[in-house]
């Protein structure tokens, strides 16, 4: 999570595996918790269609080797989940939560928030507190229009 982000547009949950995943395993495990594979990432999308200024996806998943990142085609030992908190409605926070505990389950893997052990419970609490704080400091909930205009002026200068 980029600490500088005022607008908090994503939280980052780190995995770490308990060793090498071989991409046909990594490949079948995240398929069958619900990822897409498009291109060399994979995805978390939402079931009904977006709004114009929300992300169509819950999260996306950066693959790592050894402190390198990979891309699909690759063996892995560290997954982040990046969910895009300041572009998608608040009715996602816990399916977000929901799947660090599924993902990490399914690997074997500890899950950390912010260099933390953390559960899906805990991101959630997380992600309520920085919804909290956008709400407080813009007058805006997660995944609204004008949040999303705001985030745009910001830096698109």
């Amino acid at each position: 999570m980029n600490n500088n982000d005022e607008f908090h547009q994503t939280v980052s949950v780190i995995i770490d595996l308990p060793r090498v995943y071989s991409l046909g395993e990594s490949n079948r495990i995240l398929k069958t918790a619900g990822a897409n594979l498009n291109y060399d990432t994979y995805s978390f999308y939402r079931k009904e269609k977006a709004p114009a200024w929300q992300s169509e996806t819950i999260i996306q998943l950066k693959l790592f080797l050894s402190g390198k990142l990979v891309d699909a085609q690759d063996p892995i030992d560290k997954i982040e989940l990046e969910y895009p908190l300041a572009t998608l409605d608040s009715k996602y926070i816990g399916q977000f939560g929901a799947l660090v505990d599924e993902i990490s389950n399914i690997f074997g893997g500890a899950s950390t928030l912010c260099g933390n052990k953390a559960s899906g419970k805990d991101v959630i609490a997380h992600c309520d507190k920085l919804s909290s704080e956008l709400m407080e400091s813009w007058g805006e909930e997660p995944g609204s229009k004008h949040l999303r205009i705001m985030i745009e002026s910001m830096y698109s200068g």
